[in-house]
């Protein structure tokens, strides 16, 4: 679910350019997300935070404008 909102939301803010000063600027946007629980554990805010972060990369090295899952293994 959170993966789809934030690609709604990617794909919004790119729908919608800034005009500033008479020119106009387009966005894109690049998010990694992650779980808040890895196998019924609550996961600590650094560990979310080291999961995203390790989505995010994975999303700009694949090309950016795109969100990511955190998909790896938690220690």
């Amino acid at each position: 679910v959170a993966l789809s909102i934030a690609d709604r939301i990617r794909l919004d803010f790119a729908e919608h350019p800034t005009e500033y000063e008479g020119k106009t600027i387009t966005h894109t946007l690049t998010a990694g997300i992650a779980p808040i629980f890895a196998a019924d554990v609550q996961l600590s805010p650094q560990q979310m935070i080291r999961d995203a972060d390790r989505a995010l990369y994975e999303a700009k090295r694949e090309g950016r404008n795109r969100c990511r899952l955190y998909r790896g293994k938690h220690r």
